[in-house]
């Protein structure tokens, strides 16, 4: 193979070709490390959140209630989310990424099985929507989508201390939207929500 020297010699536009080619090259491999890189680090910093959070539920416990609700514009913090956008209808929504699961803490009462219902857009891929695992406490849970609500059910728990529930949602990837925009996304909520359940659901 000839080197850059030798091909300059032989044909100053074969070397100009030759440079281009390389440089493309480098690049692509270098935007494929880049992507990899901030998915480890987006995942790496959502899951030391979830630790320090439940590290501190366990030492001290938290306050309960009967239900929460996390929605774009005004939902409490959590990791793993961009900000907020507005749509022509007056709808607020954020995408998950860059890592692939993003974790809700929802401060509930376990004490009956409850409902879990995630209002969203879409899936940045549409493959994705078959692809979601929700997970509660670590563990995955059944769910079922409803025109654009993923329901599923929370079951019911009982601790000696009052902690938070754990509610993971995963695309099991992300990706770029493309058009030269360097985010990696994954699913666009409206809103994540805890409800009590029906009494007669509840005890089927």
């Amino acid at each position: 193979m000839k080197n850059y020297a030798d091909l300059y010699s032989d044909s100053p536009r074969a070397f100009l070709s030759k440079l281009e080619e390389d440089i493309k090259a480098i690049e692509s491999r270098m935007a494929r490390l880049d992507k990899v890189v901030t998915t480890s680090v987006g995942s790496l910093l959502a899951e030391y959140e979830r630790l320090s959070l439940l590290v501190e539920q366990k030492a001290y416990g938290v306050p309960l209630a009967a239900s929460w609700r996390w929605a774009a514009l005004d939902g409490p913090k959590v990791a793993n989310m961009y900000a907020a956008e507005l749509l022509p209808d007056g709808r607020w929504f954020s995408w998950t990424g860059p890592a692939p699961a993003t974790t809700f803490v929802a401060p509930v009462v376990r004490d009956e099985p409850l409902q879990l219902r995630i209002s969203f857009m879409k899936t940045i891929e549409p493959e994705m929507q078959e692809a979601l695992v929700v997970s509660v406490d670590g563990t995955p849970v059944k769910h079922h989508v409803v025109a654009l609500d993923i329901i599923a059910t929370i079951p019911a728990r009982s601790s000696p201390i009052p902690v938070a529930t754990q509610i993971e949602l995963s695309t099991q990837a992300t990706a770029s939207p493309g058009a030269g925009s360097d985010r990696l996304l994954g699913i666009a909520l409206y809103e994540v929500e805890v409800l009590p359940t029906a009494p007669e659901a509840a005890h089927e």
